[in-house]
């Protein structure tokens, strides 16, 4: 699925020259994410001297330095989908250098594309209770506010427009120099593209290596204080970091990453099917694990610094 967003009339996907050396056109790998999201936040800035006349009750119950609009408690299932959203594009997506722009792999386009539909009817179905309920909590703030004098209704949205601050937005695309432009501005604005391109990679692969060298610390640090016999514990969440980079490594590894791939397959190898409990039980598979991990870190830490220097040159 190379084309996920129709171009506009007039425009053409960029494409580099057959037999350009040494360059890659990254939409043979991926597509371009535009991803947002919105939520009221439910809180206005007070001004300084509004402020230091606050009472102490209603400082540390309503307001601080912002006026809480409503109780955020109705707000938690709402954030909470947004927030998971958030979350699976992090995991399945690589940086690109334009802001609230990701990169994600062809293969995995298509089934984000769905699960972000998925996201946004959820996001919907929780924001019409809130929606019904709207005024009620305007009246539950007015109680709290008017106490102090803070109670302001243009402070709020209209009812009409509250569902409308709520929201999930993206869209899959090329980039694209208009097919009219000058030589002179293609010849730019190929240049342009074609450093992103260079930049895209460089920034794909040191943030995979250092993202898994972050877990891989983390993990070893605690497996090295079991075995030494300290009060670190190894938890189930530690253990579940790692599974779930190896899930979404094949899909961000766009760029075949083989030195990373080597070290992640390692690591793969060693934590499939072991719990915990395991390591807890069996002091020797503890201590041998505990060295593997130890191993794949000092691999890994090379492995950054190695690449950063080459970046240098």
């Amino acid at each position: 699925m190379k084309n996920l967003a129709q171009l506009k009339e007039g425009q053409t996907p960029y494409k580099i020259a057959k037999g350009a050396a040494n360059e890659c056109n990254i939409f043979e790998l991926g597509t371009l994410l535009h991803f947002e999201t919105h939520s009221w936040q439910a809180r206005k800035r007070l001004d300084k001297e509004v402020t230091k006349q606050i009472s102490k009750k209603a400082e540390g119950e309503w307001v601080r330095a912002n006026k809480i609009l409503i109780n955020r408690d109705h707000l938690t299932e709402i954030n909470s989908i947004i927030t998971a959203a958030r979350n699976y594009i992090w995991d399945i997506s690589n940086p690109f250098p334009i802001k609230g722009i990701n990169f994600i792999a062809l293969e995995i386009a298509e089934e984000a594309n769905k699960k972000l539909k998925e996201f946004s009817k959820e996001l919907q179905e929780k924001v019409k209770p809130f929606v019904e309920q709207y005024a009620q909590h305007i009246d539950e703030a007015k109680h709290e506010l008017e106490k102090d004098g803070l109670f302001n209704e243009e402070d709020y949205p209209k009812p009409e427009e509250i569902a409308g601050k709520f929201w999930i937005y993206w869209r899959c695309f090329d980039m694209v120099i208009p097919s009219g432009a000058t030589d002179a501005i293609y010849k730019e604005e190929t240049k342009r593209i074609q450093d992103l391109f260079k930049q895209t990679r460089t920034e794909t692969i040191l943030a995979l290596r250092e993202g898994f060298g972050d877990i891989v610390t983390h993990l070893a640090e605690t497996m090295n204080g079991k075995a030494q016999g300290k009060s670190k514990r190894l938890r189930p969440e530690a253990i579940e970091k790692v599974m779930k980079f190896f899930e979404t490594f094949q899909y961000k590894n766009v760029f075949k990453d083989s030195e990373l791939n080597t070290l992640v397959t390692q690591a793969k190898e060693l934590l499939i099917d072991v719990e915990p409990k395991d390591l807890r039980d069996d002091k020797a598979l503890a201590k041998l694990i505990s060295t593997e991990i130890s191993d794949i870190k000092t691999q890994l830490d090379n492995s950054v610094e190695t690449f950063k220097r080459k970046l240098t040159f």
